[in-house]
């Protein structure tokens, strides 16, 4: 079941710790992953179109060992 919500310019989505239980669709406007830390800088923009949440969290498993092999090399 789809259900319309709207968020109001600078109104978090969610918030880092947050569980997230949801697919969002951007029909209208912009969205973008933020950097609360540093002024909100912006290092992933989603666009009209796009969609985030849920999907984004499920990953296989030979996708969650090279993502941690990649983390281990940027530490």
């Amino acid at each position: 079941m789809l259900i319309p919500l709207e968020y109001q310019k600078d109104q978090y989505i969610c918030m880092e710790g947050e569980a997230v239980n949801y697919v969002y669709f951007i029909l209208e406007g912009q969205a973008a992953f933020v950097l609360p830390r540093y002024d909100n800088t912006i290092y992933i923009l989603i666009c009209e179109g796009d969609h985030f949440g849920l999907l984004d969290l499920i990953q296989s498993e030979e996708t969650n060992r090279k993502s941690k092999e990649v983390w281990d090399m940027k530490r």
